[in-house]
Parts: C-alpha cells; sequence; structure tokens
C-alpha cells in the first residue's frame, strides 16, 4: 500500500481542561490529520453547546512558523469547503452516550492531492496542540476523550511542490450597523476566505448585512452585495451538510441541543421510543442552539440538513484548482473585506476571518 491510517494519540482524556503538545516526528507526508472529540454525560442528558465547542484552539507549528491556527468548529467549516465532503458525526445528547464530529485538516486540495501536502522534511519541530474544555459542551459531570490520526503516504511517496496553510486572521466584535475594514495578507496566494460567525440563535445573515470585496482601494470591487444573497451565490457550490442528531426530553421541560448548518435549516424530527407521545421544537431563525419539549419523557432522534456550517461563509478563489489561479493579493496592489454589521446581532458577537493559503517549499 502506497497509503496508511496512522493512530497518532489514542482517546486520550480531556476531562480537565488543558493544553495537548503532540510532537509529530514521522517523516512520511501528510495529506490530513483527523482530531476526533467525544464528550458525554454519565448520568445526565443536558447540554450546554455544540460537542466540537471544547476544542477552542488547534495549532500546528514549526518553532515560530504557524502552519494551521483554528478553533474545532472553523476547522470542521473549511474542511468542508475545501473539500466538499461531510463529516460523518453523531450528534447523541443521551446520557451515556457520545456526541461526536471528526474535526478533519487538509494539507492538499483533497485526500491524498499528489501535489500539495505537509512533509515533516521540509520541517525542524512540527508540533500539534490542541487546547480543549469539555465544560463548553457538556454539564459539569461530564466525560471526554480526544483521539487524533494521520492519513499518511507511505511507500514511493510524491514529491509535493507546497501546502495549505489555513489561520485565523482577523478576530471583529460587531457592533450594531458599524462598518469595519480587514485587510487581507499578501504574503501566499489565496485559495479561499471563510468568515465565521457562530451564534446559538442567529443565522450569520442576521450578523452582517452587507460584504464586501475589492482591490488596490477600491479600484476593483469583486463583489458587494447583501449577506445572505451572498449566502445563495457561494453556498451553492456546495452538498447540503446533514447529520444525524438524538436525544431526550424529560417531560415537559425544554431541552436544548445543537446541530452544525446555520444557514436555510432543516430539522425532521420523529419520536424514537413512544409513538404516542407528542413532542414539537422551536421555530427558530438559524444558530446553532435548538430548544425541544414534549408532553412526557421520551427518546427523539432527528436528521438536520442545511449549509453555513458554525455561522460560516466561503469566498472561493480556488477556480479549477489549479495553483497558478489562486489570488495573489500582492500582484493586486493590496485588498480588504469591509464588513456592515445589521441592526440587530448577537450578544457579542465575533465575525472572524480565516484564510487558506498556497506555501510553495
Amino acid at each position: 500500500m502506497r497509503t496508511r491510517h496512522s493512530i497518532i494519540e489514542d482517546s486520550f482524556d480531556i476531562s480537565t481542561a488543558g493544553t495537548k503538545t503532540i510532537d509529530l516526528i514521522g517523516t512520511d507526508p501528510i495529506s490530513r490529520l483527523s482530531i476526533i472529540p467525544r464528550v458525554t454525560n454519565p448520568n445526565a442528558w443536558v447540554s450546554v453547546g455544540h460537542s466540537v465547542e471544547p476544542i477552542t484552539k488547534i495549532e500546528l507549528i514549526d518553532g515560530s512558523n504557524v502552519i494551521i491556527s483554528l478553533t474545532g468548529q472553523e476547522a470542521i467549516a473549511l474542511a468542508y469547503y475545501s473539500t466538499r465532503r461531510v463529516p460523518v458525526s453523531s450528534l447523541n445528547y443521551m446520557a451515556r452516550e457520545w456526541a461526536f464530529t471528526p474535526i478533519h485538516i487538509y494539507f492538499g486540495r483533497d485526500l491524498w492531492d499528489p501535489e500539495v501536502g505537509l512533509d515533516p522534511k521540509h520541517f525542524t519541530n512540527l508540533q500539534l496542540k490542541i487546547t480543549h474544555n469539555k465544560a463548553l459542551a457538556m454539564t459539569s459531570a461530564a466525560a471526554g476523550t480526544l483521539t487524533v490520526a494521520a492519513d499518511l503516504f507511505d511507500d514511493n511517496p510524491p514529491d509535493f511542490k507546497g501546502y495549505l496553510m489555513s489561520k485565523q486572521h482577523h478576530n471583529l466584535t460587531l457592533v450594531a450597523d458599524a462598518v469595519s475594514y480587514i485587510d487581507l495578507p499578501e504574503d501566499f496566494p489565496l485559495r479561499m476566505i471563510m468568515s465565521s460567525c457562530y451564534s446559538d440563535s442567529q443565522a450569520p445573515e442576521y450578523q452582517v448585512s452587507q460584504l464586501k470585496l475589492s482591490e488596490a482601494h477600491d479600484k476593483k470591487i469583486i463583489f458587494d452585495e447583501p449577506m445572505e444573497e451572498l449566502q445563495q451565490y457561494f453556498q451553492s457550490e456546495f452538498p447540503p451538510f446533514s447529520e444525524k442528531v438524538s436525544g431526550m426530553v424529560s417531560g415537559t421541560s425544554v431541552q436544548s441541543f445543537w446541530i452544525t448548518p446555520a444557514f436555510d435549516q432543516t430539522i425532521s424530527l420523529t419520536v424514537s421510543d413512544d409513538s404516542d407521545k407528542v413532542i414539537q421544537m422551536d421555530a427558530g431563525t438559524g444558530g446553532q442552539k435548538r430548544q425541544i419539549e414534549g408532553e412526557g419523557a421520551t427518546t427523539w432522534e432527528a436528521i438536520a440538513r442545511g449549509w453555513a456550517p458554525h455561522g460560516s461563509l466561503p469566498i472561493d478563489f480556488r477556480g479549477q484548482d489549479f495553483l497558478d489561479q489562486y489570488f495573489n493579493i500582492g500582484l493586486a496592489n493590496g485588498a480588504r473585506l469591509k464588513v456592515t454589521a445589521a441592526a440587530g446581532p448577537d450578544t457579542t458577537p465575533t465575525w472572524n476571518t480565516i484564510t487558506q493559503q498556497y506555501k510553495a517549499y
């Protein structure tokens, strides 16, 4: 076999918040890293967030060189846009069951890209750092584990031209109706920009009303449109993000659960253990948090479907995905985003700008 799937760290405990540092000591070229957090409530079915919220930062560094710097939610959304692949997840909010979504980090344009990937021989001290806090997903009685795996080229590996690096470039706190400008990096060609505006209760277009991208101090305007229209335009290039969700309601009390898609959501809900019980869900206007209640204790299952995972928006420059087609901002004499906040954004919302750039060896 020319490729293999290797476990780097197997189910280490994350019950206590902290940062796990893993030295990547191998020399085999890496196409993809996978981080799989699992969280559960041993004695209750009360959740307080999405199952990947405990992964507050993923960093891959080589000394002072930052290759990856993302949250778990940002990494999931970026992998989806980068490859058009939907991860297989199980958001099970039942007591003593595991809720998990794999977090994939691609160093090439897709899995097993023969031209673009991470070659450890070009680095001196690769370290993967994962900052975690399981209390962000479950109650204080929660337990959690984390597994890290790598998809590697083995015999006769390819000679990569370069790799993709992905970072949170800018963090903006939105203020109602305020206009902000974000200058984009000029050091390496851009394959993609992704915005991320996570909210429990609101879809991205309720956070930002207008978005503009221009070059050379507005000499060339690439787009200047309402956020909702941009969502419809860009998201149409990607498959719907679908996932299975399950949980339990306790009597007539309201239970909360979290899903991944934030735009144009559809949730098909059914009672799974007692067809005589009636359950209902809040209407919602996007966002990841939904609430459900029933006339009695019962379990339920749902399929959640939509777009904009974790409140994200892709701005895609890959074209036919040839390396020479990426957006070279230096040659364009600079580029910037103009972000106009909506009139009623969520409480202290943040607008994160993530860049995916190509760096040649």
